[in-house]
């Protein structure tokens, strides 16, 4: 049998920093990254170059923060993180879940931010408003988001939800997560026929949420960036009154 050849210190430089930069594609900014692995950003940076490599301790850091093993030195990392790991993207599921277009395409629900509201659950004058992101990547339809700021959950981090959009029929249906599975949720949503830049829908939380079932509305804002803007800022409590005119008597 055939040996392959060991990989030269400068071919592991190469396949680490073609990984580093397919991972964190997905953070917010390098900046930001850098802040949660605790590694210096020009350091970093090297690392995603080719230029350098990291110590065992902090190459451990990198492969706990994006999920993955040591392979990342030597394989692509799309051969690292399986599918199958996935489960919605196993094979034997194959046929039954459709995350990608045309199942759900841009006609059916837009790339875009959307403001998310809901009435709040002590008041029933006070809402909760929140700027979500839809967003297509891979073939597959993936929603983000933050929660509210609380005294118990402050932390961007650990407010941050993601999740995946799956096409059904008549709508979508998305299942989010905090970090590290904290307070999955799962929602359907419908699109309103007099108002197509408004999707209603129901949404069921984890068993200790209070309620653990409410009734949500994503407004989609499209290009509209004095509401991106004023929905990012004020994000959180809404009184009735301050609730814009087309969502009065659909929550």
């Amino acid at each position: 049998m055939e040996t392959l050849p060991d990989p030269t210190p400068a071919e592991l430089r190469h396949r680490l920093g073609e990984n580093l930069r397919v991972l964190s594609r997905s953070a917010p900014s390098i900046s930001a990254l850098c802040r949660e692995l605790g590694i210096n950003r020009t350091q970093f940076n090297r690392y995603r170059a080719g230029e350098s490599f990291p110590r065992p301790d902090v190459l451990w850091r990198i492969c706990r923060h994006f999920r993955v093993d040591a392979r990342i030195l030597l394989e692509p990392v799309a051969d690292v993180i399986s599918s199958s790991a996935v489960p919605f993207c196993h094979s034997e599921l194959s046929g039954f879940f459709s995350a990608a277009a045309p199942g759900l395409s841009e006609a059916d629900m837009p790339s875009g931010f959307y403001r998310s509201t809901h009435r709040d659950a002590a008041l029933e004058d006070r809402y909760r408003s929140g700027l979500v992101l839809i967003y297509r990547r891979d073939g597959h339809v993936f929603v983000r988001g933050f929660t509210p700021r609380t005294d118990a959950v402050r932390a961007s981090r650990d407010r941050e939800f993601r999740g995946l959009v799956l096409h059904e029929s008549g709508g979508a249906f998305a299942i989010t997560s905090r970090r590290d599975g904290n307070d999955v949720t799962y929602m359907r949503l419908r699109r309103f026929t007099d108002d197509p830049d408004l999707w209603f829908g129901e949404a069921l939380g984890p068993p200790h949420s209070d309620p653990s079932r409410l009734q949500i509305v994503y407004e989609f804002l499209g290009s509209a960036r004095h509401e991106i803007f004023a929905t990012a800022r004020t994000g959180g409590i809404v009184m009735s009154d301050a609730l814009p005119d087309r969502l009065r008597g659909r929550l």
